[in-house]
């Protein structure tokens, strides 16, 4: 059977590659290669009853600070008046808080590539090595999450001339000072109530 005479017209191109979506923080709802899920704990007391519990945010540095801060203000206020419960939920929450440490670290990462990726696929070479490089920094250590990480290469290859950015949630960071406020107001109020319950 003869095939047919070409019309010269070029076949309709496909589509163009569906972009991934960035993941963005819940708080102020921007991108960022420094995003993080922590786990914001707080407490409260009254006499013989103490509650306490988590929830999981995915925040940038300054939202976590704020988050964080506002949640351990309340906990250093509130957390230490139960006995005995309050005395040892107070701490752990306000200690948890301050250090903001990324939990489950399995998530962090795999949403650290995720970002990282969908930088590289907008062209945002330098954010998406950010991305790559502070999910490295939470991997180190782990052999799962390393080679988790060598797998990636191919969508992000490592760059050597692109350096990890000083870590914006680190202590000494302005990011923390709300962090630092709260649980430096748990250590007044704890001062504040021993010398009530013990002079």
């Amino acid at each position: 059977m003869p095939t047919p005479p070409s019309t010269g017209r070029q076949p309709a191109s496909a589509s163009p590659p569906r972009l991934s979506a960035l993941v963005v923080c819940e708080g102020c709802g921007r991108d960022s290669p420094h995003l993080r899920i922590v786990q914001m704990q707080w407490a409260w007391s009254a006499l013989v009853v103490t509650r306490h519990g988590q929830a999981t945010l995915l925040v940038c540095p300054p939202c976590a600070g704020r988050r964080l801060g506002s949640a351990s203000a309340k906990t250093a206020l509130l957390g230490w008046w139960g006995v005995p419960f309050g005395w040892f939920f107070t701490p752990d929450a306000l200690v948890g808080n301050l250090l903001a440490a990324p939990r489950p670290l399995e998530a962090n990462v795999s949403m650290l590539l995720h970002q990282a990726a969908a930088y590289a696929q907008r062209g945002q070479i330098f954010r998406a090595q950010q991305a790559r490089l502070e999910a490295a920094h939470h991997a180190r250590g782990t052999a799962a999450l390393e080679r988790q990480l060598q797998e990636f290469e191919s969508v992000v290859p490592t760059d050597p001339r692109i350096q990890r950015l000083p870590d914006p949630w680190r202590l000494t960071s302005r990011n923390a000072l709300p962090r630092i406020a709260a649980a430096l107001l748990g250590l007044l109020v704890l001062v504040c109530a021993a010398l009530l319950v013990f002079t």
